[in-house]
Order: structure tokens, then sequence, then C-alpha cells
């Protein structure tokens, strides 16, 4: 809809107003009927990382407004409304709300330090009005099994779609020679995301998702369209040369044979192996990953790729040795929230970023929140690792500890990509964990009627056995009584 109004006010279409005003309000009453409906939206626009308001300048602009944003603000209100009416109970308890809390705070504290305090307070203003919001929405409305598979189908198909869109932007530019506003200077495919790097992350972490579930006895009616996933989104990740997309799929295919996923260990490195060989030799033959003179692309060697004398890396141990220079100046409370980019560009001169962080997740955390943001951040990946490992200790069943290998796969390939990119303040990073922990919660929402339930039963068996030894005696006083009473 806002696509929509967009072009009317370019073409001056204003025919196209009440069409855009129409859908508007549809959309907008499907929401307040069940918010879990605005959750979907969320899901399905999540990939839609370029602005629809605003500039993307550092990719982290306040005023940079997207579609998942104008959702997750509608979602929000309906589900205020549902509370308030008692369609739902409250919003969800998690593990996470205490550890999230002392990391805003800790980021608070550090606006005090900011050179440039107002670009530090719109920052921390859309990290709580847009992230925290979402993973309040999501936990709260993603509270059962047949909800939680219809946001994982959308997320892997949406996925398709992605990669889909960034090969044909390819084979469009290399054919045709017509660069999309997809694609940045350096002609690779972003698809729908404004930052280059966004693309191989997302994809990557989709591989997370699709992984223990290919493997699961619990999914065999979506084997064969996850392997199709599986290739498609590996080809992808081989195809853009991406260090940390590489680092982070590698590590991803150690924690899943590390926590015995696919059963045999040997068994399962053998075809995560094969995943990964089959997908490269796939990846070489994609004619839109061809590069000069219809030459095959070339890996770079390991030893090129992580150098610190390759261009790319230069410019990360540069600014990594300059964070951390200003960590120190700051250590407790750190330099502020959101000014990264800002003070970047007084040191160096050739920045243009406004806000962002530092590619490093503990140097970005350090410099934005100090010492104390660290501990909160901490928190937060203890508490959310211990509950997801304590779920899979209480829960023997397939299906539930499938749930529970990918809220722990995902997390391992959001840390991992961390350390390459900023990626911890992007809402997708929020959407995932949220959903993890949905995952969690509702486990132990299973396990926990489990045990009413059987308590239930336990009861009435006792009061059952009073009845009978009651009714035993020949006066029927105490069998009276029990009737009485019950």
């Amino acid at each position: 809809m806002f696509y929509l109004s967009r072009i009317a006010a370019q073409t001056d279409g204003m025919y196209l107003l009440p069409l855009v005003i129409i859908i508007s309000l549809y959309v907008i009453i499907w929401i307040f009927r069940e918010p879990f409906n605005g959750t979907i939206l969320i899901f399905l626009t999540i990939p839609i990382g370029i602005p629809l308001i605003g500039d993307n300048i550092g990719g982290m602009s306040f005023f940079n407004l997207r579609l998942y944003d104008v959702f997750t603000v509608i979602t929000f209100g309906s589900l205020l409304l549902a509370i308030l009416c008692r369609r739902y109970p409250r919003f969800a308890k998690t593990s996470l709300s205490l550890p999230f809390g002392l990391y805003c705070f800790a980021n608070l504290l550090s606006l005090f330090n900011s050179p440039y305090p107002m670009d530090g307070v719109r920052q921390f203003v859309k990290l709580l009005g847009a992230n925290v919001t979402m993973y309040m929405v999501i936990t709260t409305t993603l509270n059962s099994r047949a909800r939680l598979e219809k946001v994982i189908k959308i997320l892997l198909v949406g996925g398709i779609l992605v990669c889909l869109m960034g090969t044909v932007q390819n084979l469009v530019f290399r054919f045709f020679g017509i660069n999309w506003f997809f694609l940045k200077s350096n002609h690779r495919a972003t698809a729908t995301f404004a930052e280059a790097g966004w693309y191989a992350q997302y994809i990557g972490l989709l591989f997370a998702i699709a992984l223990p579930l290919y493997f699961s006895k619990a999914f065999k009616l979506w084997k064969p369209w996850l392997l199709i996933c599986i290739y498609i989104y590996l080809m992808v990740v081989a195809s853009e040369l991406s260090r940390s997309a590489y680092v982070t799929t590698f590590v991803v295919i150690l924690a899943a044979w590390a926590l015995k996923i696919g059963g045999d260990r040997l068994k399962s490195s053998i075809k995560m192996t094969a995943f990964v060989v089959v997908t490269l030799i796939l990846a070489s033959l994609i004619t839109s990953y061809f590069v000069g003179e219809m030459q095959f692309v070339r890996l770079h060697k390991p030893g090129q790729m992580f150098s610190p004398e390759e261009a790319s890396n230069a410019i990360r141990v540069n600014l990594a040795r300059q964070t951390w220079s200003h960590i120190v100046e700051h250590p407790v409370v750190g330099q502020g929230f959101g000014s990264w980019g800002r003070v970047m560009a007084d040191d160096f001169g050739n920045l243009n970023a406004r806000g962002g962080s530092a590619f490093n997740i503990f140097l970005g955390v350090l410099y934005d929140g100090g010492i104390l943001g660290l501990i909160a951040f901490a928190l937060i990946c203890y508490c959310y690792l211990s509950s997801c490992f304590g779920a899979i200790r209480s829960t023997k069943d397939s299906y539930n500890r499938t749930l529970l290998h990918i809220a722990i796969l995902v997390f391992v390939s959001l840390f991992v990509s961390s350390l390459f990119h900023p990626i911890w303040q992007i809402a997708y990073t929020w959407l995932v964990i949220a959903m993890g922990v949905a995952n969690v919660n509702i486990v132990k929402g299973e396990r926990l009627s489990e045990n009413r339930v059987f308590t239930a039963k336990l009861k009435s068996g006792r009061w059952e056995q009073i009845a009978n030894r009651a009714g035993q005696r020949s006066d029927g006083t105490w069998a009276r009584c029990f009737h009485n009473c019950s």
C-alpha cells in the first residue's frame, strides 16, 4: 500500500489514492481482528530492508521507515487492545525480559557520554520503538505449534523468493546491463536488502532453520522441499563470496553435528558435508555468477580472504583499533549509543554514516554501553541458551526437540555473523530471537499442561479410591459423606 502511495505521488496518479486508502483500511481491520495476522505480515515483509520513507545513510538512520516497522506498530496496537478486551491474557513472560531491560538501561546511561546526543537518542528510541516492540508482539502471538509452523514456512518460502530475486538481478545485469536499484555499485545482488552484507547473512540464517527440519523425524513430509531450500540457500551463500557467511555456515554445521541433529554423528556429518560440496559445484555452474570474460567465479584463498592486508580487512582492522581507543576512554558506560558512525567519520574523514555500530559485536557492545552493556549482553546469551537447553532436557518429543534445535542454531548463526557484521541491531535478528523464545514458551506450556492433566487424573484416582474404601463400610456413612461433598 505504501508502494502504491509512492507511485501515486510520483506519477500524479491521484486516482490511486482511494485504492490505497481502501487497502490500508482493510489491512488494519484484518490485523485488529486478530493480532497474529499482523505477525504474519511482519514475517512476510522482514526481508524488505529498503526504506519506504527516509534516507539510508549508514543503513541505520532514525528517519528510515520500513514496511515491517509499520506492521509492528499496528500489530502492537491491536495486541494491546486484545489484552484490554481479554482476548489475550497478557504480554508473554520471557526469560529475556530482565536482560533486555538491563541492556537498554546500560545504553541509556551511555548517552550522557555521547558527543552526538541527539543522534544517540534517535537511535535509542528506534531500538525501543521497533525492535523491542517486535519482540513483544512475536513472543505473545506465537503461542501454538500451528502458528509456529506457519511463520517458519513463511520464512523459508520468502527466502526462496529472495534468492530467486537476487539471481534474476544478476542475470539481468550480466546480459542486459540493467542495474536495478537493488544492486550496489559492485553489482552484487542484495535482493530486497538495503545493505549488501545482510543478504548472505539472512540466507545463511534460513539455512540454520531448514537444516534441523530436514534431519527431523517429525517433519518427514517437509523433506523434499526442505532439500530444495537448503541447496538454494547454500548456492546463494557460496556465490556471494561473503567471508562471514562462509564461517557462519561452517560453524552452524559443526553445531548441528555437536547437537546430534540427524541421529548418528557420522552419518549426519557425511550428509552435511555432501550438502556443502554439491552446492559449491552447482554454484560454480550458475551463469548469473560469471564475471569478466565469462570465467567462473574464483573463490579467494583462505589466506587472502582473512589476511589483514586484504583491502576490506585492512579497513576493518583500522576501524577496530580506533573503536578500541574510544572504548578505553569510556570503559564503564561506553562512548554513547548510536554515535559510532559519526565518531568514526570524524576520526577518518571519509566515512558517511550517522548510525550503525562497530563490525564486531564485542567492540560494538563495549563502545555503545561499556562494561555494563557487555554484562547485560552476556546475560541475554546465558538466559537464552540456558532456557533452550533446559527445555530440551525436559522433553523427549521429537517435534519439540527439533524446534529447540532451531532456536539454538539460529542463535549460533546470529552470534557468529555478528562477529563480522553489526546485525544485532537489525530487525530480523530480533525476529528470530523472539521466535526462539516463543519455541521455548510453547514447549514449557505443553509440559505444564501435561503436568496439570496428570495431577488432575492423580487427584481423581485418589478420590475414587477413598470413595471405594468408604463404600465398603456397612453403614455407608463415609460413602454418603463423599457423595455429599462432591
